[in-house]
């Protein structure tokens, strides 16, 4: 997974280098911290929506070029911000 370490970063699909984004490599079944803008009160920056800000995130496959590929799959769970608990 590659991600930036803000959503106040810019972010260009066509020109953003893959250099900008933070590596986070996550063994099969497992799960990544919370990604999302924090507040000095460790709680989630939300919209005026009510949604959660998130930096830009992605998922990047390998090039591994090998016949005998294994896939990838990406899932998102969306939970309830506000029960999310950050120590400080």
């Amino acid at each position: 997974m590659h991600y930036l370490n803000s959503s106040k970063q810019v972010y260009d699909p066509l020109t953003t280098p893959v250099s900008a984004f933070e590596k986070l490599e996550l063994p099969s079944f497992h799960k990544h911290d919370p990604l999302w803008d924090i507040n000095v009160q460790n709680k989630a920056v939300l919209r005026n929506d009510n949604t959660v800000v998130y930096p830009w995130h992605k998922w990047q496959s390998g090039i591994n070029r090998c016949l005998n590929q294994s896939f990838n799959i990406w899932m998102a769970f969306e939970f309830n911000n506000q029960l999310s608990t950050l120590s400080v």
